[in-house]
């Protein structure tokens, strides 16, 4: 099974593939979590060039950067994984992809076509937070905010994942402003756990 946790920054999507990798380990299942841009050399890449309040690449060549990242994540992990028999978690995946280049004016065409060659998840588990919300959380990180992290640009992230949720099988939209314990119970029941 292959699990992908979608949303924008400080929407819990993080803290929800967690809770849901430890609730799979404590049942025993053979599970591996990982995240996206990933902790390789272009992912290392990627959180540079989007660490700060500036991107110096043009958005074409962002998106580019994020797919030649998921191509190397899907070869050497997971795809493997799955192929082991494993569960795959992934926090984000496809779906912000897209969700986060229709935001920069991108075609949604071009960035499905440029994603058609990675599996697709059986569940696509879209964490959906207002924008107020997600600022607020993120501002509690002692990170900083990315260059992602303005209310206007997360207004329109939200409802590219509405959407793209509208569009894609498998797509779950989880209200992310209750608390930690409500939105793990609705994704267990998604996920018949």
């Amino acid at each position: 099974m292959f699990i992908a946790f979608e949303g924008m920054d400080g929407s819990g999507k993080s803290t929800q593939a967690r809770l849901l990798y430890k609730r799979m380990v404590a049942q025993n299942a053979k599970v591996e979590l990982t995240m996206e841009p990933t902790d390789g050399k272009i992912g290392d890449i990627m959180k540079v060039l989007i660490g700060g309040q500036n991107v110096s690449v043009d958005p074409a060549t962002l998106q580019l950067l994020f797919i030649a990242d998921r191509s190397d994540h899907v070869h050497k992990f997971i795809k493997p994984n799955l192929d082991a028999g494993k569960i795959v978690i992934t926090d984000r995946y496809l779906i912000s992809t897209i969700a986060y280049g229709m935001s920069f004016n991108l075609s949604e065409e071009w960035l499905r076509n440029a994603n058609g060659i990675f599996p697709y998840p059986d569940y696509n588990l879209i964490i959906d937070v207002d924008s107020d919300v997600a600022l607020k959380r993120v501002s509690k990180r002692n990170n900083g905010k990315s260059y992602f992290e303005r209310k206007d640009f997360l207004d329109t992230i939200r409802e590219n994942y509405k959407i793209l949720a509208s569009k894609n099988k498998n797509c779950y939209i989880i209200d992310g402003n209750n608390s930690e314990e409500e939105v793990s119970k609705a994704i267990n029941s998604i996920l018949k756990i």
